[in-house]
């Protein structure tokens, strides 16, 4: 069990910030780059060290204004990234083992790259201030975008097909909540008239890097352009309107490609959402291309940063247009989709409600690609096939690719409930919307029905919502034990078991009809047997000092190998209780919780 003694501390869960050792760029290319994470009990024992000794994080004052708070956040992102715990934890590391070739991370959780050989990989993997140590490939990495007739005009205005199809041609603007996108480096103001931009971190002259060409740079900035156009496009009686009229939009721009560029782009996005108070949708319109390991698995580097985003912001990927199984390009578990897990791949339909055909793109706007991809990792479809879009010079084009289906779920996501609503909600309120379309996949290896999602107003059913909890409880640790439900998931203001095992008590205030409970870990360990049970009572036996307990009575249990830090689980339960235990044993590391929700009605 990698774990650390002491006190846990207040900890900004995020990446070492201190000054890198660097060697020549040619020496630097002799070893493969790493992420190494960080015991994030070792940070937190750190953190509290400088604290005590007058260091203090930098805080978000909340109440600016929308503008102003995303203008405060960019212009002290090093300070809220910074992290004293992970800065000394890392220079221990690199001063123990000797480490030449180290690299700062804006990554904003404890972790740092390095350059290292086989032997220090294996080294580092057994150190106790190290949780796991991945590979990651900062070079630009095959990774492809997924690139319509039957509109109207509306006062000057094009109303794609798409949005009569899923039913939010209705004049409603909704913009409660940021649409966070992570595409290609996108910086044109101009747009500005037709999308709703609250951040971007591009700059003038990022989208053109070494080595694109003219085309390569307009392609980019036309997929950013058609993407939001489709999803955020204003009500303004100019170029097109999109599904969710007007919503701000946070945008973090990539020029490598790379899945280390991916992964740092996610982190920040969903510390950023962390940072702003808010849970939202994201959208991620990009896959792995066949022949490669997918870089999106739910235990890769990407990953796993897409599945601690989930914690904040309901994400929504492309499924990709190459006219083969999802599962192989995009995020899944082990081949399978989870209904619970925040995050939704999207395949594209055309005007019938079918998967599309190959369908050519115009010369120099975007490559013609094949098929929507399909499969049992698919859990929505939208349209994507003919869809008229705004490009980045102010014209207007009919273009196809499931990169255009994914941000219409994440738009209509975003019309459902407010910026306090959880991904989970999010991702209940969708399964909803979808309606068979009476056409199947059709393809070689898989013929699911096709559901195309529509939105609704109202939902159908109830859909699960975060039940309030009025009081925590623990008959094992009482300290830090109402950050458990303060909605902070990156904080480091953790609850800890200071041991493998331990129980919790969240009481509801009233018998609720229970759903579910999501948990979010904090682990040592990248790996090894974590087990859950949930219990249910009505009645609570108080132990002294806040210590408290209820009767055994499990009615839900999980077990998994699949631990990580940051990592959230959500376990499936049903009764009516007023108050739920949370019994876990950690095999691996000390059992430690971020934040926990309860879901239900």
């Amino acid at each position: 069990m990698k774990s650390s003694s002491g006190s846990l501390a207040k900890m900004a869960c995020v990446a070492a910030a201190a000054v890198a050792l660097c060697v020549p760029i040619a020496a630097r290319a002799a070893n493969p780059m790493y992420l190494v994470y960080l015991n994030p009990f070792e940070v937190q024992r750190q953190e509290e060290m400088a604290r005590n000794a007058g260091y203090s994080p930098l805080n978000v004052p909340l109440m600016l204004r929308e503008g102003a708070l995303e203008s405060y956040i960019a212009s002290n992102m090093d300070s809220l990234i910074r992290s004293e715990g992970a800065n000394a934890v890392r220079r221990d590391i690199v001063r123990s083992f000797a480490l030449r070739d180290v690299e700062d991370t804006p990554l904003p959780i404890p972790a740092f790259y390095a350059r290292l050989s086989d032997e220090e990989v294996q080294a580092l993997n057994k150190s106790e201030k190290v949780v796991s140590v991945d590979r990651v490939h900062p070079e630009r990495q095959d990774v492809v975008f997924s690139a319509g007739y039957w509109d109207y005009v509306s006062n000057n205005e094009i109303i794609p097909w798409g949005k009569q199809a899923v039913g939010a041609d209705d004049g409603i603007t909704v913009n409660n909540a940021r649409f966070f996108l992570i595409d290609a480096a996108f910086y044109n103001p101009a747009l500005g008239n037709e999308i709703n931009f609250a951040y971007t971190d591009s700059q003038p002259g990022d989208a053109l890097q070494p080595g694109d060409t003219e085309d390569s740079y307009r392609q980019n900035h036309n997929h950013v352009a058609a993407v939001l156009s489709l999803a955020t496009g204003k009500a303004n009686s100019r170029l097109t309107r999109g599904i969710n009229p007007g919503q701000p939009v946070v945008h973090f721009g990539m020029r490598a490609f790379s899945d280390a560029d991916i992964a740092e782009k996610v982190y920040l996005a969903a510390s950023m959402a962390e940072w702003m108070g808010q849970f939202s949708t994201l959208n991620i319109s990009m896959n792995q291309k066949p022949g490669y390991a997918n870089m999106f698995s739910h235990d890769s580097v990407v990953g796993k940063a897409i599945r601690r985003a989930s914690a904040r912001l309901f994400v929504t990927q492309s499924a990709g247009n190459h006219d083969t199984n999802a599962c192989r390009v995009s995020f899944n578990h082990n081949g399978a989709a989870d209904p619970n897990d925040g995050v939704m791949v999207v395949a594209g339909t055309n005007r019938f409600g079918d998967r599309y055909p190959e369908t050519p793109n115009p010369d120099g706007v975007f490559a013609t690609e094949s098929r929507t991809n399909y499969g049992p990792c698919v859990e929505a479809w939208a349209p994507g096939s003919e869809m008229t879009v705004s490009l980045q010079n102010g014209s207007i084009e009919s273009v196809t690719g499931t990169s255009f289906a994914a941000p219409i779920v994440a738009a209509i996501a975003g019309r459902y409930g407010n910026s306090a609503t959880r991904p989970i909600e999010r991702e209940a309120y969708i399964r909803d919307t979808l309606t068979f379309t009476g056409k199947y996949e059709g393809a070689r290896d898989s013929n699911l029905p096709i559901r195309q999602v529509k939105y609704k107003p109202v939902p159908s059913v109830r859909i699960p919502f975060r039940l309030p909890v009025v009081a925590v409880y623990s008959k094992t640790h009482t300290a830090n034990l109402q950050n458990l439900v303060n909605g902070k998931f990156y904080d480091g203001m953790d609850w800890n078991a200071h041991g493998g095992w331990g129980s919790i008590v969240l009481d509801l205030g009233s018998p609720r009809n229970i759903r579910g409970v999501r948990v979010m870990i904090r682990s040592s360990s990248d790996g090894g047997v974590l087990n859950f049970a949930v219990h249910g009572g009505n009645a609570i036996s108080m132990l002294g000092n806040g210590r408290a307990e209820i009767p055994a009575n499990p009615i839900a249990y999980k077990n998994t190998t699949d631990q990580f830090d940051l990592t959230p689980y959500y376990i499936p339960a049903s009764g009516n209780y007023r108050y739920i235990m949370l019994e876990a044993a950690n095999m691996a590391s000390w059992l430690s919780y971020s934040e926990v929700e309860v879901y239900g009605y």
